[in-house]
């Protein structure tokens, strides 16, 4: 948590804006939470498909969209809580501040 305090408000004394620095962080938490869900389902379809061809004669799952939105939306949940929302609260001290505060 230090480390990552101490490279935004590295990247702030820089000159990136506030608003720049969480645009970054929001891309950053973009591109987390795309490669999780790929890989998520990647490994979910690989463990189920054997087994439900074995047993119900089909290769794809069937799964209700309600379902599918709640864990997208937990997953978007968990990274925006984890990644957006720590730097929202990194980045209200003054930059200098922190980078004196770290060494």
């Amino acid at each position: 948590m230090a480390r990552r305090r101490g490279d935004l408000a590295v990247t702030r004394l820089a000159g990136a804006d506030r608003r720049r620095l969480l645009g970054i962080v929001g891309i950053e938490a973009a591109i987390v939470l795309a490669t999780a869900l790929v890989l998520a389902a990647g490994v979910g379809g690989l463990t189920l498909a054997p087994m439900l061809h074995t047993q119900l004669h089909t290769w794809l799952p069937y799964l209700p969209p309600s379902y599918l939105l709640a864990g997208i939306s937990m997953a978007v949940a968990v990274v925006a809580t984890g990644m957006v929302a720590s730097a929202v609260a990194f980045t209200r001290r003054r930059a200098i501040e922190v980078v004196s505060a770290v060494e």
